[in-house]
């Protein structure tokens, strides 16, 4: 096994000399709630984007991970590299476990040294190992892999185990990876199903077979119930998001999806941040018939195997309990943003422990070089892969034109690649492609009202901004932006309305209250401009141009005529 940690050390070594990229910026390097232990009580009373002032996807509730910032955060400051060096030790950890999981199934330390390397080195893992904030996933995985190790030993009671000792570390992990992403959820189904069929009772008839192996399960309801009482006193909701399409909508586009996952999962090449994945509101051939036939085709070769092993079958559902909760949200987010190679990362584990199923039975059956040709082979080409893969995380600029260059038809791919790059000039072209390819969808109606903006252009960032709102009227800043460029412009009557709007859509942001409050006393409501400083300086007591811009509009307000 060290040598199994030593080559996925040295394939993911490169990415220590990288930088702090894409959600690390607002999420570590801009957010001083993970850079002072004094805000740590309130990383289990709010979303993790709290610091964005509930701007941000308020449907996560995930404090652990803001811990593990925290700590990084103590150990490291902002020097990337020793963050990116715990991430990938977070890797080889999942890893590791995958390996100690392997050998309690196959029963052989070759075979589990196999599933160990392919975890390790598989393409799809990139995203969560060279990406600081892509952490969660291998941070989630050490928990529900060490869940579930817990409860085989647990189940097989091995003299001298103490199988409630394992219970109740298998509770506890399951806990802790609730807290600190929400997919670990899947935990509870993945042993229901390796009880079903690896179990102890696994030999008995179908209806005590599942009744025993649906028993132990139920225990896990405890766990579950205080994750979601802590999640509804943070959120004030179990479930904040709201669906952006209908479920037919939903329903139409899961092929494609599901067949977008298993393409790479088994011919992982060409992999990048994002991927053009359109809804499917009208069934065709390419984007409906042809990815159904292909998932079919899989299903239907996985279910062939597994109905001669049944490890095989534990290991096919397995790459598919994880990947149910992206498909069943992705009538969630807008079509810009539908899939991501990090959602792989625990359904690679069952990859990982397909393919050592599949050594071990074909180096029983063929004994000699034949096994270790393919394996060699196979290890070779991953590896390849990933190193090729890898170093598009280097930086912003390279990581979104890779998007790009992969997948032209990605929307968000020409956005973040218009923020990143130098020339305004093709910053201009990148954004009027993607206005033309999206129909004016409201990203790139936002995004050109800020490159307008940028470049002094006001008159039309208001307009861009104006028809972002129409076509997407729930997200605030667009409406604060809007104030902002009338304020430019000397316009501040007209920016008060979008301002108001602003900050009764997101009171808790000083920002937009501050600016609220300059066009409120501009337009002469000197009253209406105090009640928007008073409500920021409750907050920032020792801010002292705050208490002196109050105290100036107090003398000014005292001698306006009533």
């Amino acid at each position: 096994m060290l040598l199994v940690l030593g080559i996925g050390f040295a394939i993911h070594a490169p990415s220590l000399r990288y930088q702090f990229v894409y959600d690390d910026l607002t999420q570590i390097v801009a957010n001083a709630r993970v850079q002072s232990w004094d805000n740590l009580p309130g990383y289990f009373t709010s979303h993790v984007w709290a610091h964005m002032y509930g701007i941000g996807q308020a449907n996560y509730y995930r404090p652990l991970f803001l811990l593990w910032l925290l700590l990084n955060h103590t150990l490291f400051g902002l020097n990337p590299l020793g963050w990116h060096l715990t991430t990938v030790a977070a890797h080889l950890a999942a890893a590791s476990l995958v390996y100690v999981l392997a050998r309690r199934l196959l029963e052989d330390s070759r075979a589990a040294a196999l599933a160990a390397l392919v975890f390790v080195l598989h393409p799809a893992q990139v995203e969560s190992v060279a990406w600081v904030s892509g952490v969660t996933e291998p941070l989630q995985a050490i928990l529900v892999l060490g869940g579930l190790v817990a409860y085989i030993n647990y189940d097989r009671r091995v003299p001298g185990s103490r199988p409630r000792f394992w219970l109740a570390v298998s509770l506890l992990a399951y806990l802790l990876a609730l807290l600190m992403k929400e997919s670990a959820v899947i935990l509870p189904v993945l042993i229901f199903l390796y009880s079903v069929s690896l179990g102890r009772t696994r030999n008995l008839g179908f209806a005590l077979r599942m009744t025993s192996a649906l028993r132990p399960c139920l225990l896990y309801a405890l766990p579950l119930a205080a994750y979601l009482l802590l999640r509804m006193r943070a959120l004030q909701a179990p479930w904040q998001a709201k669906m952006k399409v209908s479920v037919g909508t939903t329903l139409l586009t899961v092929p494609s999806l599901l067949w977008f996952y298993l393409k790479h999962l088994f011919f992982p090449a060409n992999l990048a941040l994002n991927y053009h994945t359109p809804y499917v509101e009208h069934p065709g051939l390419g984007n409906f018939f042809l990815p159904l036939a292909g998932v079919l085709l899989t299903a239907a070769a996985l279910c062939w195997w597994g109905r001669r092993s049944r490890l095989a079958a534990f290991c096919a559902l397995w790459m598919a309990v994880p990947l149910t909760l992206p498909l069943a949200s992705s009538g969630l987010f807008p079509y810009v943003d539908l899939v991501h190679d990090r959602y792989l990362y625990l359904p690679v584990a069952g990859l990982a422990l397909l393919l050592g199923e599949g050594y071990h039975r074909l180096s029983r059956w063929r004994p000699g070089t034949l096994p270790a040709s393919v394996v060699a082979a196979l290890l070779v080409l991953l590896a390849w892969q990933t190193l090729s893969y890898e170093p598009t995380w280097t930086s912003n600029l390279s990581l979104f034109r890779r998007s790009v260059e992969v997948s032209p038809g990605a929307l968000l791919s020409k956005v973040q690649l218009a923020g990143a790059v130098e020339d305004q000039g093709e910053a201009l072209r990148l954004l009027q492609d993607a206005e033309a390819v999206s129909g004016g969808h409201w990203l790139t109606q936002y995004t050109l009202g800020a490159w307008c903006s940028r470049n002094g252009r006001y008159p039309e960032a208001e307009q861009y901004w104006m028809r972002s709102i129409e076509r997407n009227p729930e997200f605030p800043l667009h409406y604060y932006l809007l104030g902002e460029v009338r304020l430019k412009m000397g316009q501040p009557e007209r920016a008060v309305a979008p301002l108001r709007r602003a900050v009764q859509m997101v009171p808790e942001n000083i920002h937009y209250r501050l600016r609220y409050a300059t066009s409120l006393e501009l337009t002469g409501d000197l009253e209406g401009a105090l009640r928007q400083l008073r409500f920021v300086l409750a907050r920032l007591p020792e801010e002292q141009i705050l208490r002196w811009q109050v105290a100036r509009l107090e003398r000014a307000a005292a001698r306006s005529p009533k």
